[in-house]
């Protein structure tokens, strides 16, 4: 299991979000942490600076990949129908990937090993895949503490050993956003143009996976009254 659903049901992946987690680095939410336990944390990286896998199969066969979704009624699982990239020379290795789609909770995600020698060495996936994964999983957010207002990008890039992060407590904590004045226990963060918008306290650790953050995501982060 990479993602864990938590009662407060605030947080939805795509594929791309598990392929981030599986090959580029990113973590995967945990519980949120409280400001002075949270911590840098490394990956082994091969010769080419490679991050180590979280748990990704090495070799993989994207054009074998399936979903599968839960049960209906009937016990019987469905396949979420798979669509790969019109092919054009200049994206041979995108080609290799499917289109990114939304993941539900209970979603099994296959992926099969390509064949390969028994001694084999893997040296990461190719560097036009990692590159575009970076580029799609990467975001940018508008942070809003106290009177100021500035966007933050999370950008990812494909050759760090450095664990990467695009949670909400993490970003705050690892990207300087956080005063002495700043109010953690009221951190907002609004999305989908003002639709949806959710109120998190960050003074205390939660048993809650932390926020996973989306590309236009508004976070308020208020001064102490």
């Amino acid at each position: 299991m990479v993602f864990r659903r938590g009662t407060n049901d605030w947080n939805q992946f795509s594929l791309y979000d598990l392929l981030s987690v599986l090959y580029l680095g990113v973590k995967a939410p945990g519980p949120a942490l409280a400001r002075h336990q949270a911590s840098l944390s490394y990956l082994t990286s091969s010769s080419n600076g490679v991050p180590a896998l979280n748990n990704g199969l090495q070799f993989p066969d994207f054009r074998g990949l399936k979903v599968r979704r839960s049960p209906n009624r009937d016990g019987i699982w469905a396949n979420v129908p798979i669509e790969y990239p019109v092919p054009s020379p200049d994206n041979t290795e995108i080609q290799q990937l499917p289109v990114n789609i939304t993941l539900q909770w209970g979603d099994v995600v296959e992926i099969p090993e390509q064949p390969h020698g028994l001694y084999a060495s893997w040296e990461g996936l190719p560097p036009g895949i990692r590159r575009y994964v970076a580029e799609v999983e990467s975001r940018q957010i508008v942070l809003v503490s106290g009177a100021t207002t500035r966007p933050l990008p999370l950008e990812l890039n494909t050759k760090v050993t450095a664990q990467k992060h695009l949670t909400l407590a993490e970003t705050l904590y690892r990207n300087g956003a956080i005063s002495s004045t700043s109010d953690l226990t009221r951190v907002r963060v609004t999305r989908h143009g003002g639709q949806t918008s959710y109120e998190v306290n960050l003074e205390t650790p939660s048993a809650e996976p932390d926020l996973w953050l989306l590309d236009g995501d508004r976070v308020e982060l208020p001064d102490r009254n």
